[in-house]
């Protein structure tokens, strides 16, 4: 998998984007002083999925949305 091959600071920062996108009303919370080190570990818990998921929003009518930073992924995977 793409994101699993970046290093954890690109991960990061690909991840929080994505989860900040889809909770908008509660973006990540540095909680420590190694925001890495709890990214590694909420990934640990939810598993890579969840993000995965987070990155799509479908509508009632089937019509979805891809979130940039997977289409960006996909549009590299391509290349």
């Amino acid at each position: 998998m793409f994101v699993k091959g970046l290093e954890w600071d690109e991960r990061y920062v690909f991840l929080k984007a994505i989860y900040d996108d889809r909770n908008p009303d509660s973006l990540w919370e540095e909680r420590s002083e190694n925001p890495i080190q709890d990214m590694i570990e909420y990934v640990a818990r939810k598993d890579y999925l969840h993000f995965f998921c987070m990155g799509f929003t479908v509508f009632e009518d089937g019509r979805y949305i891809v979130h940039e930073k997977i289409r960006n992924m996909m549009r590299n995977l391509n290349a």
